[in-house]
């Protein structure tokens, strides 16, 4: 929330008289940076970048393909995603390991986008890891509330995350060196906040 309010606050100063003119010159990358793309700024990246490469070693792992097609960014029923590389916050996703909703949805960060000959639009993604033992998580007395705290370590493993497997994506704050927040932003969990909050 606070997040949100600085960047309203900085945009309108921004486009403010007060704003020193070597600022405002700045207005065009900022813009660039924070606003969101359209559909004919989607179509253009992926244009761009749906060429053929080899796969990155790091990728190898996961797919059975020395040639595959990456992308910066994929528009998937009106969701936007993106590698960390190119956005942070559209590369955070809460997703179903595996595609199985019988378990909970964990954290992680899109590395990769990619197409691999004869398959599906596909993410390949660092998941955050957990907390260590005997850290005790202060969100856990707020049920109804969708935060809980994690390490703030990405694993060292790509995984393997199809795009249905996909919840919600989610905001993370860094809490401490050591700790992150973990914030869902799936509808229903924010309903749910909604709802309570209006009692």
């Amino acid at each position: 929330m606070r997040t949100i309010i600085r960047a309203g606050s900085l945009k309108r100063w921004l486009a403010s008289e007060e704003c020193p003119e070597i600022i405002r010159q700045c207005k065009v990358l900022f813009d660039r940076a924070f606003t969101a793309l359209d559909d004919s700024d989607l179509q253009d990246e992926e244009t761009l970048t749906n060429l053929m490469v080899t796969t990155p070693a790091d990728l190898l792992s996961l797919v059975n393909a020395n040639k595959v097609t990456l992308q910066a960014r994929f528009r998937y029923e009106r969701v936007i995603y993106a590698r960390s590389t190119t956005h942070m916050g559209n590369s955070l996703i809460h997703f179903y390991p595996g595609g199985s909703t019988l378990s909970p949805a964990v954290p992680g960060s899109i590395q990769y986008i990619f197409q691999a000959p004869d398959s599906p639009v596909s993410f390949a993604v660092r998941r955050q890891l957990p907390l260590p033992e005997g850290v005790l998580d202060p969100f856990r007395h707020y049920p109804h509330f969708p935060a809980k705290l994690y390490s703030s370590v990405l694993s060292d493993d790509l995984e393997l995350v199809r795009v249905d497997w996909v919840m919600a994506h989610f905001a993370r704050w860094q809490f401490s060196d050591l700790h992150a927040v973990i914030l869902s932003l799936s509808r229903v969990c924010m309903n749910s906040v909604w709802n309570l909050a209006t009692r």
